[in-house]
C-alpha cells in the first residue's frame, strides 16, 4: 500500500532541495564521474552507463558512457522507478515488462532491453538519482556479488558528490565571511565585466559568472587553476610581468591584451588588475577585472577600413565626386572632378558649388532648390537622379548626370554629389531618336510600297490566272493544256511569292494581326496533311500520320498553324527520295507544352547550315534544281511560330532525313464542337442581277466569263463610284462586287454610301481587291462588306461566294414577304 499523497509530495520536494544543494545539474563534465561510468561499463560488459541526476520534469546525465544525449524527459525515465528504494532496480527485458514494453526508449534509440540501476543515496537518506547500466540485448538478472558492485561504484560517485559540495561550500563560505565581503560578492556576481582573484602564484581563486560567460568556463573548472589557463601562447610571459608589477605595489589600468576562451578562441579584452592586501598590508593576491572589447574594437577597425576604402572609392571613382556643407560650399573634390572641371582640389575647396559649376542662368534656380532643402521642402534633385547643365573653367557648358543626396548628422547637414558627363550619352540619343524616326519613316514607306506593289501585281495577276483557269474549263489539246496548266503554275508561284514577302514584311513590322485561341489539333493536321496527299502521291512518298487525342488543343491562330504544317509538309515531300516517307506525329510534355513533329527521309541537313535554312531567300543550293520554292516558307513558319508563343526547330542527319518540330503551349478544351458545321444549301432565285464595280477592263472580262458560266445570272457594270450608288438605287441588284480602287472615291466609301440609302442598304456587297493585308480585309468586313476576296481569286472558291450569298439574299426576301 502506497503511502498519502502530501507525505509523497513532502518527501519529493525534500529530495529536490537536496539535489539543488549540490549545484551538479547542468554543469559540464567531469573526468572523475566520466570514468566511473566507463569503469561501471567494463565492468559488466555492456554498451551504455549513466549517472542519472533526477529533477521535476527529466532526469540529467551528469556523465554519458556509449550514449550523447544529455537528458530525457522524467515520463519515460527509467531511473524514477529506482528511485523508490536503496536496493538496485534490474529489468532483464524492458519488452516483457508491462510498465516498459511501450516506453519510447525500449521501441526507438537507444533501444533499451536490460536495465540495472543503483540510487545515489545522500548520507541523510534522499536519493538523488542512479548509476545506471543498459544493453540493447536481453540478459540474465544480476547475480548478489554484481548487483553489491554497481551499489558500492554508485557510493563512490556519492562520495564524489560530496567532496566537490563541500568545496563550493567553501569557497561560499569565504565569500560571505564578513558583510564587505557579502557586499562585495554580489558586486563581482551582478558585474558585467569577467572578475577573478588569483594568488600570488596566479592560481585562481574566484570566478564570477561575468567570467563565466566571457571566458567559457565554469567555477568550478578553474578554480584552484593557473590564470595560464586563459593565456594564448604567443602571450606566455605577460603574466609574470603582470604579477610583479601587482607585488611591487603598482596596478594595470585598461591594458588591452588577449585572452583564450574554453574552445579555444581569441579574445581581445582591457585588463584592469589591483592588488589584494591582507590584514597585515601584505600583497598575498591580484584582482582582475576583464572587459571584452572584440566588438568596439572590431567596430573601429570597421569604420577606419570603412573611411579608407570610401577615400580609396572617392578618389579613384570614374565620376567626379563633390562634397559641401549645407550652403553649398566645397568640402571635398576628387581627381575625376579636378579632369572633369579643370580646377584642383586646392582651388575649389571653400569657393560655392553654385557659383563654381552652375550656369549664370540656373544658378538662381539652383539657390532657390537650395533654400527649399534646408527648410525642409521637396527638393527638384533631392535623393535622386537629374540631368543637369553643368560650366566647366573655361565655361564651356555641357549636360551631366547629378546624383544628390543629403546627409544630417550632429555636425549639420551637408550635401554628396557624384556628376557623369552625358554628353557623349546625349548625343548618342540624339542620333538614335532621329535613326528610329528615319528607320520609322523607312518602314512605312516599305509598307506602303509593299501594299501598293501587291495591289499593282495582284491585279494584272488576277486576269492571268482566272482567264487561265476559264481556259482549262474549255476542250484544250494536250499541249494546249500543258501550257495552260504551266501558265497556272507560274502565276501560281508568283502570286505565292507576293504572300509570302507580304507576310515577313508584316511580321517585321509588327502589323500581322493574329487570333490566338484554343484550336483542336486533329482537325488541322488532317486538313493540311488532306491538302498535300496529292504532291505526296505524284512521287510515290507514303504519308503517314500517327493518331493524334482528339481532345488535344493547342494556342495557335488556326490558319497560320495550317500554313506552318502545310510548309513543313510540303518542303517534306519537295526534298525527300522518290518513294520515301513522311511521318506526322503530335506528343505533349510535362511543362504544358504540345510538340508536332514532321519527320522525312530526305538528304537530311548539315550541321553548320541549320540555322541557315530559317533565313529569307536562302535555299541551300536548291534554287539551281527543279525543285520550286522561295526560301521564305521555314523563315516565315519560325516567326509564325514564335509570334504564337512557340517555336520551331530542326534536328536532322545527313542521309537519313529531318525531323522539324514545332512546339506549341497547350489550351484546354474550349467547350464547343470541334467538328465542321456543314452549311444548308440554299436554293437561288431563278435570275439574279449583279453590279460589277470596277475601272480594269481585264478584271471585268474576267468575271463576266466566270458568270456566264453560272445560270440565271445577269450581270451590269459600271467604272466610277458615284455612278455605282445611283445604279445600285435604281436597279436594285441582288448583290453588289466592289472594287476599292475606283477613279473618283475608294470604295470604302460606295460601300457607306450604299448602307446610307435606304434602297440599297440591305443589298449584299462582296469586295474584290487586290490588297490583302488583313488590317484592309478586317476594316472592310467591318465597315459592313458581307465577303473580302484577294486578287487574284480561286475561280471555285469565288463561285461559291457568289452562290452563297445569292442564296442568303433569296432566303432574306422569301421572310420579307412571308412577314408581309
Amino acid at each position: 500500500m502506497g503511502r498519502p499523497l502530501e507525505t509523497a509530495t513532502i518527501e519529493e520536494q525534500r529530495r529536490l532541495a537536496a539535489l539543488r544543494s549540490y549545484q551538479v545539474l547542468d554543469s559540464e563534465t567531469e573526468a572523475s564521474f566520466d570514468r566511473i561510468a566507463q569503469t561501471a561499463a567494463r565492468i559488466f560488459n555492456v554498451p551504455i552507463a549513466f549517472l542519472s541526476l533526477v529533477d521535476e520534469n527529466r532526469q540529467w546525465f551528469k556523465s554519458c558512457f556509449g550514449y550523447s544525449t544529455r537528458e530525457t524527459s522524467r515520463d519515460v525515465s527509467f531511473c524514477s522507478h529506482a528511485l523508490a528504494s536503496d536496493e538496485v532496480l534490474v529489468i532483464p527485458d524492458a519488452t516483457a515488462d508491462p510498465r516498459f514494453a511501450t516506453n519510447p526508449l525500449v521501441t526507438g534509440d537507444p533501444y533499451i532491453r536490460f536495465y540495472a540501476g543503483a540510487p545515489l543515496v545522500t548520507p541523510a537518506g534522499e536519493r538523488l538519482g542512479t548509476l545506471c547500466i543498459i544493453d540493447r540485448e536481453p540478459r540474465d538478472p544480476l547475480a548478489p556479488e554484481a548487483a553489491r558492485t554497481l551499489k558500492e561504484l554508485a557510493a563512490l560517485v556519492m562520495d564524489l558528490l560530496e567532496s566537490r559540495k563541500a568545496g563550493l561550500d567553501k569557497q561560499a563560505a569565504l565569500e560571505l565571511a564578513s558583510e564587505e565581503n557579502q557586499l562585495l560578492a554580489g558586486v563581482v556576481r551582478s558585474s558585467v565585466d569577467a572578475i577573478l582573484t588569483k594568488d600570488v602564484n596566479g592560481i585562481i581563486r574566484s570566478w564570477n559568472p561575468a567570467a563565466e560567460a566571457l571566458y567559457g568556463y565554469s567555477a568550478g573548472e578553474v578554480v584552484g587553476r593557473s590564470i595560464a589557463l586563459l593565456i594564448p601562447d604567443a602571450l606566455e610571459g605577460e603574466e609574470k610581468k603582470i604579477l610583479a608589477q601587482i607585488l611591487s605595489g603598482g596596478t594595470i589600468d585598461h591594458y588591452e591584451t588577449q585572452r583564450m576562451t574554453k574552445g579555444g578562441r581569441l579574445l581581445d579584452i582591457a585588463l584592469s588588475v589591483s592588488p589584494i592586501r591582507s590584514s597585515d598590508g601584505s600583497i598575498v593576491g591580484a584582482a582582475s577585472i576583464a572587459r571584452d572589447i572584440g566588438p568596439a574594437k572590431r567596430m573601429r577597425e570597421a569604420l577606419q577600413a570603412s573611411d579608407d576604402r570610401y577615400r580609396m572609392i572617392i578618389n579613384t571613382a570614374k565620376d567626379a565626386y563633390v562634397s559641401t556643407d549645407a550652403w553649398g560650399t566645397i568640402w571635398e573634390w576628387n581627381q575625376a572632378a579636378a579632369d572633369l572641371f579643370g580646377w584642383s582640389p586646392e582651388e575649389v575647396v571653400g569657393r560655392s558649388f553654385i557659383d563654381t559649376l552652375v550656369p549664370p542662368r540656373l544658378v538662381d534656380s539652383s539657390r532657390e532648390g537650395l533654400i527649399a532643402l534646408l527648410a525642409g521642402g521637396e527638393g527638384a534633385s533631392l535623393r535622386r537622379t537629374v540631368e543637369f547643365a553643368v560650366v566647366n573653367r573655361e565655361g564651356h557648358e555641357f549636360p551631366v548626370e547629378l546624383t544628390l543626396w543629403a546627409v544630417e548628422d550632429p555636425a549639420g547637414m551637408s550635401f554628396h554629389v557624384f556628376i557623369r558627363d552625358i554628353s557623349e550619352r546625349v548625343e548618342a540619343e540624339a542620333a538614335l531618336r532621329m535613326g528610329r524616326e528615319m528607320a520609322e519613316r523607312a518602314n512605312l514607306a516599305k509598307s506602303e510600297f509593299l501594299s501598293r506593289m501587291s495591289h499593282e501585281l495582284r491585279t494584272p495577276l488576277n486576269a492571268i490566272l482566272g482567264f487561265g483557269q476559264l481556259l482549262e474549263l474549255d476542250d484544250l489539246t494536250e499541249d494546249q493544256a500543258e501550257n495552260v496548266a504551266e501558265m497556272i503554275r507560274g502565276g501560281k508561284h508568283l502570286l505565292e511569292l507576293i504572300n509570302e514577302i507580304l507576310d515577313i514584311s508584316r511580321i517585321e513590322t509588327g502589323r500581322l494581326a493574329l487570333s490566338v485561341e484554343p484550336v483542336p489539333l486533329v482537325y488541322v493536321i488532317d486538313e493540311a496533311t488532306r491538302l498535300v496527299r496529292p504532291l505526296a502521291s505524284q512521287r510515290n512518298i507514303s504519308l503517314t500520320v500517327e493518331a493524334t487525342d482528339p481532345g488535344l488543343h493547342v494556342m495557335a491562330d488556326q490558319q497560320r498553324l495550317k500554313q506552318i504544317l502545310i510548309n513543313l509538309l510540303s518542303n517534306s515531300i519537295k526534298y525527300n527520295r522518290d518513294a520515301g516517307a513522311v511521318t506526322v506525329s503530335s506528343s505533349v510534355s510535362g511543362s504544358g507544352r504540345v510538340s508536332i513533329s514532321v519527320s522525312d527521309t530526305g538528304r537530311g541537313i548539315r550541321r553548320d547550315q541549320v540555322e541557315a535554312i530559317f533565313t529569307p531567300f536562302e535555299r541551300l543550293g536548291a534554287e539551281t534544281t527543279n525543285i520550286e520554292g522561295t526560301g521564305l516558307g521555314l523563315a516565315i513558319s519560325r516567326r509564325l511560330a514564335e509570334a504564337m508563343g512557340g517555336s520551331l526547330h530542326v534536328d536532322s542527319v545527313v542521309g537519313t532525313g529531318s525531323t522539324f518540330s514545332l512546339e506549341l503551349n497547350q489550351a484546354s478544351h474550349a467547350g464547343f464542337d470541334d467538328a465542321p458545321l456543314e452549311s444548308e444549301k440554299l436554293e437561288l432565285q431563278t435570275s439574279s442581277l449583279i453590279l460589277y464595280v470596277e475601272d480594269n477592263v481585264s478584271n471585268l472580262l474576267l468575271v463576266q466569263r466566270i458568270l456566264g458560266r453560272i445560270p440565271d445570272i445577269r450581270l451590269i457594270s459600271c467604272e466610277r463610284g458615284v455612278d455605282a450608288v445611283e445604279m445600285a438605287s435604281r436597279e436594285r441588284p441582288d448583290l453588289v462586287l466592289l472594287d476599292l480602287n475606283l477613279p473618283d472615291i475608294p470604295g470604302q466609301e460606295v460601300l457607306h454610301r450604299l448602307q446610307l440609302e435606304p434602297l440599297t442598304a440591305d443589298i449584299p456587297v462582296v469586295v474584290l481587291s487586290a490588297d490583302a493585308t488583313q488590317g484592309q480585309i478586317k476594316r472592310l468586313l467591318h465597315a459592313g462588306a458581307r465577303a473580302y476576296l484577294t486578287k487574284p481569286f480561286d475561280i471555285p472558291a469565288f463561285k461559291k461566294v457568289i452562290e452563297d450569298t445569292l442564296a442568303e439574299r433569296t432566303e432574306d426576301l422569301r421572310l420579307v414577304e412571308e412577314t408581309t
